[in-house]
């Protein structure tokens, strides 16, 4: 059945208040939200699972003639834009009751300096976490336009397993309690100024999967030149031939988190972590769209002498049944992903995230690092494979090169591909991408289905990234 799709009924971008005072010179801006002309109420601040924009800007007189104030996008442009690039694990999941490093970068996407000492970032472990040292509220530092920096926390868990909950936000520095004034928020006229993937979160909400031991490679039987290996358990499958590996296990009850392996030399080296598998942007027609994760409900596992495939079967939300396929065939390290979404009820659709892939840099030797709380510079971004493919996310380590690629045909006309920001590029790299059509969204009609392809890909030998060109898709 094709998806049909109809235009929304009285949603605009909008300005919401969700605080509503504004002390001396500065507000905090959170970002645009889609509601209903008819119901700009003031919001309370909410917990999300995304990214977090927030803009410093100055506020001052009206001035006396509408000619001398400039235009809004002038001014949008000369004002600095807080967003959280990333949020989470720094390995990308928990071990029993081992500490776990939280990591959060932020980055000025404004036209404008963030002054020094203006913003205060707030941690809170919130659920099966607790603090060990370091400071809570850090300062944020001056950030020139498209500086980042990054903080780190390390919390301790409580229990051998379990969900765990952890949160950041972004207040004023300024702001005060009592009668006095706190930070206010205003809305920029379009969420293209503030955030370029799926939803517009108030804050930053980190779930981070728990496990009672690490990924082992030695669960990974890997496959040999004579066919595909792989096998289905209780929460855990593989799928692996001599070249690459798919691990995936299911955490905190539900939650799939894969680990991408690959042969480097003689030995297998586990390349990065996947979570989440698939992260949708939708709701019932007439409502905020928020996201849903993908939950693991079954899952199979077939192989052959030249091609093997994976499936696991869930939900996202209560709005979405979802299936996340892999297939891998012999003598290649590339696997043909697809994600199809069928609607249990008409809902609309904003976004889907393709599976974020967290690049494994953890330190030699297992160390944390510093985990502190303050501040650490960045260094400037370097994408060396440029222009040549935006739709290709890589990385490079040891001798292998591996990552995510995705078609130019968007899922439905009119949507537009979104690349995942690339977080800490020297620590914690993101890989991933988005479809999004944020200022619409398309109704999808009970039982009706979309397909989007994808290819996850790990080359050995390889000396540069720029070997992922050769597996761009058309």
């Amino acid at each position: 059945m094709a998806p049909v799709r109809r235009r929304p009924q009285n949603l605009s971008l909008v300005q919401v208040l969700p605080l509503t005072f504004v002390r001396d010179r500065y507000s905090i801006n959170f970002g645009p939200r889609l509601r209903p002309r008819r119901e700009q109420r003031p919001l309370l601040v909410a917990v999300m699972l995304a990214g977090l924009p927030i803009s410093l800007h100055a506020q001052g007189r009206l001035p006396e003639k509408a000619e001398q104030s400039p235009p809004a996008a002038v001014k949008a442009a000369l004002r600095p834009e807080l967003r959280v690039e990333f949020f989470g694990a720094e390995r990308g999941f928990a071990v029993g009751r081992d500490e776990v490093s939280v990591l959060c970068v932020l980055r000025n996407v404004g036209g404008a300096a963030l002054p020094a000492n203006a913003v205060r970032l707030y941690c809170y472990p919130l659920v099966g976490l607790d603090y060990t040292s370091g400071e809570i509220k850090p300062l944020v530092p001056e950030l020139a336009p498209n500086q980042a920096t990054a903080f780190r926390w390390r919390l301790a868990s409580g229990s051998l397993q379990g969900t765990l909950l952890t949160a950041v936000m972004l207040q004023s520095a300024r702001a005060t309690t009592g009668s006095g004034a706190t930070a206010g928020a205003t809305i920029p006229a379009s969420s293209s100024q503030t955030n370029s993937v799926p939803g517009i979160p108030r804050a930053a909400l980190a779930s981070i999967p728990h496990f009672a031991a690490p990924p082992a490679l030695g669960s990974i039987r890997a496959g040999t030149a004579a066919g595909i290996s792989g096998l289905a358990h209780p929460g855990e499958v593989w799928l692996a031939n001599d070249r690459v590996s798919l691990h995936l296990r299911r955490a905190n009850g539900a939650e799939p988190v894969l680990s991408l392996a690959a042969k480097d030399g003689v030995e297998w080296r586990i390349l990065a972590t996947g979570n989440p598998l698939i992260e949708v942007l939708s709701c019932e027609d007439g409502q905020q769209p928020w996201q849903q994760r993908f939950n693991w409900r079954n899952a199979s596992v077939r192989s052959g002498r030249d091609e093997g495939s994976l499936t696991i079967g869930g939900s996202a939300g209560s709005l979405w049944e979802a299936e996340w396929s892999a297939i891998v065939r012999r003598d290649t390290g590339v696997i043909e992903g697809k994600i199809r979404l069928t609607a249990r009820q008409n809902a609309r659709l904003y976004g889907v995230r393709l599976t974020r892939l967290l690049v494994n840099s953890e330190p030699a030797g297992g160390g944390l690092g510093r985990s502190d709380g303050r501040a650490m510079a960045l260094p400037p971004d370097e994408d060396p494979l440029g222009t040549e493919a935006p739709r290709l996310a890589a990385a490079h380590r040891g001798g292998v090169t591996f990552g995510l690629a995705w078609p130019s045909r968007p899922p439905l006309e009119g949507w537009s591909p979104e690349p995942v920001p690339t977080g800490e590029p020297h620590l914690a790299p993101l890989l991933g991408g988005a479809w999004t059509s944020l200022e619409r969204g398309d109704l999808i009609l009970a039982g009706a289905s979309i397909e989007i392809p994808f290819r996850i890909f790990a080359f050995a030998p390889s000396g540069t990234v720029r070997d992922a060109l050769r597996f761009a898709l058309p």
